[in-house]
């Protein structure tokens, strides 16, 4: 898991989203140190909706 704050991700999306891709892992955005969303590659995310939808 990585974690970038508002700032970073402004600054790198393109790369922070290449990043996401190619490693699979979820990415975990701050904002005032708290979480307050997640990037995850889109493959993953399809497989966590089957998941919650059964």
């Amino acid at each position: 898991m990585q974690i970038f704050n508002v700032t970073e991700i402004r600054q790198n999306v393109s790369k922070i989203i290449a990043e996401a891709i190619k490693t699979k892992e979820l990415i975990v955005l701050l904002q005032r140190s708290k979480p307050v969303a997640y990037i995850v590659e889109a493959k993953t995310f399809d497989k966590l909706q089957v998941w919650y939808k059964s």
